[in-house]
């Protein structure tokens, strides 16, 4: 995160947020709530100096949640003022990478022909196979790019 901000130009970057469970702990609806109660709380503490989004087992309706605490949770659902599931654009700069990767490594910024591995099939890793398959590149099921 902090390599990708710096990149951007940000001020941000560097941490993601983890909630552990000890193995045998049930993770109720109940007890998610709390936790994102806790998290949101700890973020409020900060005063904006962390900022947070969705990411593995999180999505915009967790992020609602943590809006109660703090304006500094990202990609809520439209209709709580956010911005949505962030899966869409996160596929897109991947796809973008993968070309760019692709035209510095063979020449030629195409997939077509190549085999992509995809590591998750999430709202982003869906999305990064959606769009392979628009470009006719084999998608085999963390993006590594082979020539054929």
């Amino acid at each position: 995160m902090t390599y990708k901000a710096a990149v951007a130009g940000l001020d941000f970057g560097g941490g993601k947020s983890v909630v552990a469970l000890d193995n045998d702990t049930a993770l109720t609806p109940q007890l998610r709530a709390a936790a994102l109660e806790d998290l949101g709380e700890l973020i409020a503490s900060f005063q904006g100096s962390y900022r947070t989004g969705p990411d593995v087992g999180t999505g915009p309706e967790d992020m609602v949640v943590l809006r109660r605490f703090s304006p500094y949770a990202y990609c809520a659902p439209e209709e709580h003022g956010g911005t949505g599931n962030s899966g869409g654009p996160t596929a897109t700069g991947v796809l973008a990478a993968l070309r760019a990767g692709a035209r510095h490594v063979f020449g030629d910024a195409s997939c077509t022909g190549r085999t992509v591995v995809i590591s998750g099939f999430g709202s982003v890793g869906s999305g990064i196979a959606a769009g392979l398959a628009g470009r006719s590149a084999a998608a085999a099921g963390s993006a590594s790019m082979t020539s054929k």
